[in-house]
């Protein structure tokens, strides 16, 4: 993939985001204004820990709400960032990175189950939004770990093939995990069924991308490893709370660790290109 081509890609990226993004809100808003919104009482929390009595721990909708707009807009900001910053250069970290970018995007479409009433019927466009849900969050983590064991240069010509591999992947296990329609969570989506197996496998490949970013830090003398070592931890602690968070403080605190981490490990990033 040429820099001009991908260069495109991230600009329509970006314009579909926003239109995404602006969609989203005034159709939330209007729902809101209009009073068309009806809450299920039996939503189930993500969280099968107990949380404090108190009003910032307490299911929210517009908390949940917040976080999946946050998403939409986060990916955004991080598109423009990489655009800019990496525009001429042939970063493949920047193709990995877009691949958690989309699998960030990915959860705007539970913002569609409470405006649109999907949580009151079993219906085949609620479970295809539960799919394309697990869908993502299989390659938001799947991106960074393809980020750190694809970096090297003589594996710039198979970037776009490991792009596909990631998503098909991702589809794949989407598509074939077991859900059920009948359980829906205060996050406006379905219940996954052996949810102990997902967060596993999803902690797997995260702690996976540490390792293997320590273990070549201390084999290359890498600088600054600290850095991208404290930079992702961050950022996909951030991603997994911000998207079970029905609650003020679960969304305060999803914010600002994706928020640091992202600046921290993209910061990272764009050192270690700077003088190439």
């Amino acid at each position: 993939m040429t820099l001009k081509s991908r260069n495109r890609l991230l600009l329509a990226f970006i314009t579909g985001s926003s239109l995404l993004f602006i969609f989203s809100s005034l159709r939330l808003g209007l729902s809101i204004y209009n009073n068309t919104i009806t809450i299920p009482e039996n939503l189930i929390r993500p969280v099968s820990i107990s949380l404090p009595d108190a009003h910032i721990f307490s299911k929210n909708f517009y908390a949940a709400s917040a976080s999946i707009l946050f998403f939409c807009l986060y990916a955004i900001v991080v598109t423009i960032f990489l655009y800019v910053h990496f525009e001429k250069t042939q970063s493949i970290e920047v193709i990995d990175c877009m691949a958690f970018v989309i699998g960030c995007l990915l959860e705007d479409v539970r913002i569609f189950v409470p405006i649109d009433g999907l949580w009151s019927k079993t219906s085949a466009i609620l479970a295809l939004t539960g799919r394309t849900v697990i869908t993502g969050r299989i390659a938001a983590p799947l991106g960074l770990l393809f980020s750190v064991v694809f970096n090297e240069t003589e594996q710039r010509q198979y970037v776009e093939r490991n792009f596909v591999i990631l998503f098909i992947i991702a589809i794949t296990l989407g598509q074939i995990y077991p859900i059920s329609t009948v359980k829906l969570l205060s996050t406006f989506t379905v219940q996954m069924g052996e949810r102990l197996l997902f967060n596993a496998f999803q902690c797997t490949l995260m702690i996976s991308t540490i390792i293997i970013i320590f273990y070549e830090g201390m084999t290359n003398h890498a600088e600054k490893l600290s850095r991208q070592i404290m930079g992702c931890t961050m950022l996909m602690a951030g991603y997994k709370i911000l998207y079970n968070s029905d609650c003020y403080m679960m969304f305060s605190i999803g914010v600002v660790l994706i928020t640091a981490g992202s600046v921290t490990y993209l910061k990272y990033l764009h050192s270690q290109y700077l003088w190439k």
